[in-house]
């Protein structure tokens, strides 16, 4: 059995992710530097398909503390979801095809449509709407640590 770390050996997975990294001008898609390590994340992975199978719009170009950020924030959010009830959980993806990421800072969410905006921002939000989501959540801190 090929490993996750194998696949992003494969030519394949190469070629895909040079596309990214010169379709971003070899810059950071989160905070623009150009002065680190680059890596081509994968916000979201669905079973069955191979890193390269993803479209480039499924893909970001992070430096490393971005990536690290992104990987603590959607890791902390995971967290938050496996922690709420089921009830709620069962209804997450759905509620969060209905809402907006901006509509967190609303006071007084419930619990499921708090669930709804945690989904949304794992499934398909950018660094920043995930950073905003997991920060009113109170799982990280509100401001960016990048330095530079």
């Amino acid at each position: 059995m090929t490993t996750y770390r194998q696949k992003l050996l494969d030519p394949r997975w190469q070629k895909r992710r040079l596309e990214c990294l010169e379709s971003a001008d070899w810059s950071c898609e989160s905070c623009g530097t150009e002065e680190r390590t680059l890596h081509v994340h994968h916000p979201q992975y669905f079973a069955g398909r191979e890193p390269w199978d993803y479209r480039m719009e499924e893909l970001q170009v992070l430096c490393d503390e971005c990536h690290g950020e992104t990987t603590r924030a959607s890791k902390a959010l995971k967290g938050v979801i496996s922690s709420i009830h089921p009830q709620y959980r069962e209804t997450a993806g759905l509620i969060g095809a209905f809402l907006g990421i901006e509509e967190i800072e609303s006071e007084g969410c419930g619990q499921a449509r708090m669930v709804g905006l945690v989904a949304r921002a794992l499934m398909n939000g950018s660094y920043e709407q995930l950073r905003a989501v997991a920060s009113s959540l109170g799982v990280l801190n509100a401001e960016p640590h990048h330095s530079g």
